[in-house]
């Protein structure tokens, strides 16, 4: 249970570890057009999965 506990864990500890969290917030602080480029992106992955894949059966 441990090890596949720490299979999740340890992706989220590698990007803590490295500062990129920092580095990703500082671009976004910087280009006001990549928070509407990334909700956009998230939203259409939502609808995707929402709407068109309970329509196509996968």
């Amino acid at each position: 249970m441990k090890k596949f506990l720490s299979f999740f864990i340890e992706p989220f500890k590698v990007i803590s570890n490295r500062n990129i969290s920092e580095k990703i917030a500082s671009v976004f602080t910087k280009y006001k057009v990549l928070y509407v480029i990334a909700s956009f992106i998230i939203t259409a992955i939502i609808i995707f999965f929402i709407y068109a894949k309970p329509h196509f059966g996968w």
